[in-house]
């Protein structure tokens, strides 16, 4: 089988990352003073950040990878020169990147570039759940710290066993409700039929006339009662001709617009981003961005003055 999805990668190390920090960890238990000891904190802090950087990768961002060395690097440091600020660090590390990854989120499935067919994907719930275990991951480590300090350890067996039941539930879930599908490699991938050109020609047809992508509501259900065509044909349509969401169909048209605009006048880019149909600022320059590798600004200042508007 062959994975389809060119995020699926970062989820893979993840996964590997998660089995190492665990082996790591059943055998500290059988050679508590060997180097997988020393290892873990190590481990412990590259989990949150591949988590992050997996995320902004979904997104169509560039991971750092800066942000995947750097952080480990100082853990590694601490364990050997500064062992008191291990537990500090950890802290710090997994409630900014839980919160990192939740600010992201807030924006939907909008945040996400297009999934091709056939692929890996993981679902919106998903990485929210993701975010959340990091927080609970946090918590944990928070109170048996705190139990260690004040009650001499007495619940810290507890504490950890209510750490992995909880883990297990969260991974469960995840795994649960994320949808991945994997193809065959002599599999014949999918292709537009001369049915799924007409509907597509339908839908063209609306948007430029009626110019219906400047509707701020416009979505699938909208589209398709316009349109009068059944919203499963619209939506394959444009995934399979396109290989995109339908959103991510209707922010092109807009983006097009507002490049004209951009080029051609001086209206203000807030002006121009809502009489094409964005609501909010950061969808508008992250879908510029997504679309034509720049900024409204820089876009402006390339293109300005090219014509007159009648």
């Amino acid at each position: 089988m062959l994975l389809r999805h060119r995020h699926a990668r970062y989820f893979i190390a993840l996964l590997s990352l998660c089995l190492l920090h665990y082996l790591c960890a059943g055998l500290r238990e059988l050679w508590p003073q060997a180097l997988w000891a020393q290892l873990l904190p190590v481990s412990a802090t590259a989990l949150p950040f591949l988590c992050w950087q997996a995320l902004r990768q979904a997104c169509g961002q560039s991971p750092s990878l800066l942000w995947l060395v750097l952080p480990p690097a100082l853990m590694a440091l601490s364990v050997w020169q500064w062992p008191q600020a291990i537990d500090g660090l950890l802290l710090l590390t997994y409630f900014a990147c839980a919160a990192a990854m939740l600010l992201r989120l807030r924006e939907g499935e909008n945040a996400f570039v297009a999934q091709s067919l056939g692929g890996v994907g993981m679902t919106l719930t998903s990485w929210r759940l993701m975010a959340l275990m990091l927080i609970f991951c946090a918590l944990i480590d928070l109170a048996v710290t705190a139990d260690i300090s004040l009650a001499d350890g007495i619940w810290v067996q507890a504490l950890l066993l209510l750490g992995q039941c909880v883990l297990c539930l969260f991974i469960a879930l995840a795994l649960v409700i994320t949808p991945v599908e994997a193809i065959a490699l002599d599999a014949p991938i999918k292709t537009a039929s001369e049915s799924d050109e007409q509907v597509m020609r339908k839908v063209e047809l609306l948007m430029r006339d009626s110019m219906l992508y400047r509707e701020t509501g416009l979505n699938l259900a909208m589209l398709a009662r316009k349109s009068a065509i059944p919203a499963r044909k619209v939506s394959t349509a444009i995934n399979l001709l396109y290989r995109q969401r339908v959103s991510q169909y209707v922010n092109q048209w807009r983006i097009q617009e507002a490049c004209y605009h951009l080029s051609h006048s001086s209206r203000p880019v807030l002006d121009i981003m809502e009489a094409v149909g964005f609501v909010t600022k950061s969808n508008f320059n992250r879908e510029f961005l997504r679309i034509t590798g720049k900024t409204p600004s820089q876009w402006r200042a390339e293109h300005a003055g090219e014509q007159s508007l009648s």
